[in-house]
């Protein structure tokens, strides 16, 4: 059997969405407002989808503190009032879209939660706006 805990956390980062390779007039015609060159902030909200195989030895583990520790210091400190196109490390070289700030979270969790027996991680799902949320579930 298997089971899906789902945790959330709040964060605020500035960013600039922004291709090099591209001219001013395409970033501004594909990005809008979010190529402004003195960047702009956002409030994100993120869920984190652990998956847990349900065994007679663990059916009353609590959710592991680590877990939450690990989204603390390797997640939150990392991004909370950041700006993801200059202080983050995990995001340069990149262009800071929130599908690829979802994809990053997730491939820099997956380690860590593969290092814990009995949890996997499942999905990361981030949401920048009330519009739209992206998922992404690993490859």
């Amino acid at each position: 059997m298997q089971i899906y805990i789902t945790k959330k956390e709040r964060f605020n980062s500035a960013r600039r969405i922004y291709r090099e390779d591209w001219t001013p007039d395409q970033n501004l015609e594909v990005f809008g407002k979010a190529t402004n060159a003195n960047y702009h902030g956002n409030n994100y909200t993120l869920w984190i989808t652990f998956s847990k195989k349900i065994t007679l030895e663990n059916e009353y583990l609590p959710f592991p503190q680590v877990l939450t520790e690990i989204l603390q210091n390797e997640i939150i400190a990392k991004l909370d009032h950041k700006n993801l196109s200059l202080n983050v490390d995990f995001m340069k070289g990149k262009v800071a879209t929130t599908d690829q700030l979802c994809i990053a979270i997730f491939n820099l969790l997956q380690p860590f939660v593969d290092a814990k027996e009995s949890f996997g991680l499942h999905c990361v799902k981030l949401k920048e706006a009330d519009e739209y949320m992206v998922s992404y579930f690993g490859v």
